[in-house]
């Protein structure tokens, strides 16, 4: 095709259709002035967005829209920018009609004519609709079309074969300038041409002439002797003599100065509306009926990483688009062409593994007839704004989880409305319905405790009256007669207006009834705890003073006759002795300090072999059930601790039942335990338990008796009828176990003691220490170390009895000096565990520092918690606990020395 010839690449119908339906759907809006700022066109979305209609603003100058609070730095960057013929982008900040403010991001580029001046200015900003301006610009096209249709004429020429002129119509004089005499005979067809492309005109024009080819709507420039440039639209046949040469061409030129100007002025548009479309950050389509693209902006074509040119003439498939897409839309395209306008506001899209969002509306696009030509397509990516709605509501459910487990709720007093707004859990924690997240005060105040109602009302309103910045505060709440009374803890924050008037409160309401059962847990642990120290201790002193009673009681019944009053004597002092130290040991037993031989042992068996003496323990009239758990409850215990349990138990379910017939249960499961909160402080780990269960229909226990039912020495017994040590002991032995036991019991109901040991998965046998006989003495050396004057003497005469040299020493210090003066000489050491300055397994280590392999007897009248500490093992043949028998003493010297005599 001739490139001076006026050709389109579509249908002029199909560029109306575009040009107004962008204009009139984009979500741009669009100012047009002129090259003083005085406002020419504004499209409706300008209009919906400032209020005034186009009457108001047609001829005034923008600074109506000023804002105040812009410096006037902007507006002279702004117009220094244009006036340069440079594109200027910014945020201004304007004010509507109504006085309300927004900011638009806003692209201001210049418009030249057609010799390169600025015509115009036009103003684009976010939401403009690019098919009202294209309508607008379209009527103005056509409007100046019909103009130029009443103005135009027609010149009708003859030329000869050398392009002389050598007929002109009369009209000549209109569209050329010229009169019909200046032409003919005197110029040819090129010497009117403008310079303007000349030499491409007249090459053109030799070519077409030199093939006799006929001239159509050849489109030249004619320069008129008054300097002015009329363009017109050649169309001529070439007249061919009989010998088939070319005698010359008859033609006609027609005015189109005005339809080149209307071509310009739509090719301005066309670009204004070009870079509407390629300036929004939104993706602008339009399809024709076969679904190719007619156009594609550079939002949309960056998307697919492809240029627009690359896009159009193409369907979607063949654009790249996902399969699954492409059939989503084929199917909206469709109902599109049948005349519905689709909007769909979550617009799913999946783009190299990626997610995105689009807010996506379609229309029809429509001729200046009403036909419908295709589809128009405006997509805004909203992926940004999806992912911050996915995020706040996953922080709000994060939230309301949060609330859930930590049992905090929030709330609201409206003071002028008297009413309280509360969150979920706020309503779950007083009780009211998950719908019913507003109520009175009043109604608030009326689940409160009685007994609280008053106090917390004073407060409150007393911190609002004194005007205190803060108010909080714990009291009761009562939700209804099947549900417990709840603590709670309520803190607020009173917000006051501009006249320090307190207008409402903000603040959180905390579940603490789990918390306050923990910590009255936590408290008996520490009451529980802090007892047996005590009895520990006591223990242990009375430990010393024992051990010296029953050795020098054991030496004299050796030196005095076997008959007679101070044998006897002897005897019952020893006895009495025996029966103090067996308290000690329950005292241990409670502070979990009683020197044990745990061994794998099956609770089942251990009750079956106890069941006819628990029968004789609590007599006929007690009917006891036994009911044991078909699997083995094996667990890792000293067999005489499960004796001690079961015996102390029954015998206080024999009293609590009196001497009325009753009945005692014993049951045993295995049970996969996983603590609650409310467990933290009692000893209970997870993991598979032996679960012992004993329960009696006896007279049951008030609640200031269940607090104290652990204590060392406390009983609800007659003086004389209890020491107060049974379940005292039977506490100890189960913390020492890691177990944990716990009491239900009601006056009246009788009671239920349940017991949690941890399962011994390991069905290993108990490895029994090796009995060890009387054995003769020795002459080994033999260092003795003992802070108790007592002690260390009667220990040392025992000693010295069985044939052994003996060293003493009263102190660590003391025995260091003692072996360090004469290495080697020592062959065992005798040691107490707990010394000042040093404990008996640090002075130990230290020795052996000096001489390695030293065998060592560990002595103690305390904890065998605090020998595992140190790492030594009560139930070690190296360890003696007090008080001790002159054959216990005997049998773990001679015990240990053997070991070293042997050859190595």
């Amino acid at each position: 095709m001739n490139p001076t010839t006026l050709e389109t690449s579509r249908p002029a119908a199909i560029d109306d259709g575009i040009l107004a339906t962008v204009w009139q759907h984009s979500p741009c809006s669009i100012m047009v002035t002129d090259r003083s700022g005085r406002i020419e066109r504004v499209n409706p979305a300008f209009i919906a967005l400032n209020g005034y209609s186009e009457e108001e603003l047609i001829g005034r100058q923008p600074g109506l829209l000023r804002a105040d609070g812009l410096g006037g730095a902007v507006y002279k960057e702004l117009w220094e920018t244009i006036l340069q013929g440079q594109v200027w982008t910014g945020r201004l900040h304007n004010k509507r009609k109504d006085g309300s403010m927004y900011w638009a991001v806003v692209t201001i580029r210049p418009v030249f004519d057609s010799s390169g001046a600025i015509s115009r200015f036009l103003a684009i900003a976010e939401n403009i609709t690019a098919e009202v301006e294209a309508s607008e610009e379209a009527r103005g096209t056509r409007e100046e079309s019909d103009l130029l249709a009443m103005q135009s004429g027609t010149v009708f020429w003859r030329i000869d074969e050398t392009g002389l002129y050598t007929t002109v119509g009369g009209t000549s004089m209109q569209v050329w300038g010229y009169h019909p005499c200046e032409l003919i005979g005197k110029m040819r067809f090129h010497d009117l041409f403008a310079p303007l492309n000349r030499d491409a005109l007249r090459r053109d024009f030799l070519r077409i002439f030199e093939r006799k080819e006929p001239f159509v709507s050849f489109l030249n420039p004619i320069l008129r002797p008054d300097g002015r440039i009329t363009w017109v639209e050649t169309n001529a046949v070439p007249m061919i003599r009989e010998d088939g040469s070319l005698a010359g061409y008859v033609g006609t030129d027609k005015d189109v100065t005005a339809l080149k100007a209307a071509q310009v002025e739509l090719a301005n548009a066309a670009g204004m509306l070009r870079a509407v479309i390629n300036s929004t950050p939104d993706l602008i389509f339009a399809k024709d009926l076969g679904g190719r693209t007619l156009i594609c902006n550079k939002a949309c074509a960056a998307l697919l990483g492809k240029k627009p040119e690359h896009m159009i003439g193409r369907t979607d498939q063949e654009n790249g688009w996902p399969a699954a897409d492409v059939e989503k839309y084929r199917k909206e395209d469709q109902r599109v062409l049948s005349g519905e306008t689709v909007h769909i506001p979550n617009d799913r899209a999946e783009w190299d593994g990626e997610v995105l969002w689009f807010d996506t509306i379609k229309v029809p696009m429509r001729s200046a007839s009403g036909e419908i030509l295709g589809v128009l397509g405006v997509s805004r990516d909203v992926t940004l704004i999806r992912r911050a709605e996915e995020e706040r509501s996953k922080r709000e459910m994060l939230f309301m989880q949060a609330q859930q487990i930590a049992s905090l709720g929030g709330w609201e007093h409206d003071f002028s409305q008297d009413t309280v707004t509360m969150s979920p859990e706020a309503c779950r924690i007083f009780g009211l319905g998950p719908c019913k997240d507003q109520c009175s005060r009043k109604s608030l105040l009326e689940r409160v405790h009685p007994d609280d109602r008053l106090e917390l009302e004073e407060r409150y309103l007393g911190s609002i009256r004194d005007g205190l910045p803060t108010f909080e505060w714990e009291y009761r709440i009562l939700r209804e007669p099947s549900v417990p009374v709840v603590h709670v803890r309520l803190r607020c924050q009173h917000q006051r207006d501009e006249s320090g008037r307190t207008v409402s409160s903000v603040g959180v309401v905390m579940d603490v009834t789990s918390h306050m059962l923990l910590e009255q847990q936590f408290r008996q642990m520490q009451k529980m705890e802090s007892i047996g120290r005590l009895a520990g201790g006591v223990a242990h002193d009375f430990n010393n003073m024992l051990g010296v009673i029953l050795g020098h009681t054991e030496l004299l019944l050796d030196a005095v006759p076997p008959i007679g009053r101070m044998h006897e004597s002897l005897r019952e002092i020893q006895y009495a002795s025996n029966r103090s130290a067996a308290l000690t040991r329950q005292l241990l037993a409670f502070a979990r300090c009683q020197a044990v031989k745990p061994a794998v042992v099956d609770v089942n068996e251990a009750i079956e072999s106890m069941i006819k003496m628990l029968r004789r323990l609590i007599g006929e009239d007690i009917d006891l059930r036994w009911t044991p758990c078909p699997e083995p409850c094996r667990v890792f215990i000293d067999p005489s601790q499960i004796d001690q349990i079961l015996a102390n138990l029954c015998v206080n379910a024999r009293d609590a039942i009196g001497n009325g017939v009753g009945v005692l249960e014993i049951h045993t499961m295995v049970e996969d335990v996983s603590p609650a909160p409310e467990d933290n402080h009692s000893g209970l780990s997870s993991g598979p338990h032996v679960v012992l269960s004993i329960r009696d229909n006896g007279c049951g226990m008030d609640e200031k008796t269940m607090e104290r039912i652990f204590e060392p020495f406390f009983t609800t017994k007659a003086a004389g009828l209890g020491t107060g040590l049974g379940l005292s002991t039977v506490f100890g032995i189960v913390k020492q176990n890691h177990g944990c036991i716990r009491v239900t019991s009601y006056p009246g109901t009788g009671s239920t003691f349940v017991i949690h040991l941890p399962l011994c998965t390991e069905a290993s046998l108990p490895v029994l220490a090796e009995e060890i006989g009387p054995l003769p003495g020795g002459h080994e050396t033999i260092l003795l170390v003992e802070d108790e004057a007592s002690v260390l003497s009667l220990a040392a005469a025992i000693i010295g009895s069985l044939g052994y040299r003996v060293i003493t020493a009263s102190s660590p210090g003391e025995t260091i000096a003692i072996f360090n003066a004469d290495p080697g000489a020592i062959d065992l050491l005798v040691t107490d565990v707990v010394m000042p300055g040093m404990n008996g397994r640090e002075l130990a280590d230290v020795l052996k520092e000096i001489q390695p392999g030293l065998p060592v007897l560990y002595v103690s009248g305390h904890a065998s918690g605090l020998l595992t500490s140190q790492g030594i093992g009560m139930e070690s043949a190296a360890c003696l606990q007090k008080p001790y028998t002159v054959s216990e003493l005997a049998a773990g010297l001679r015990g240990l020395l053997p070991r070293i005599l042997e050859p190595v």
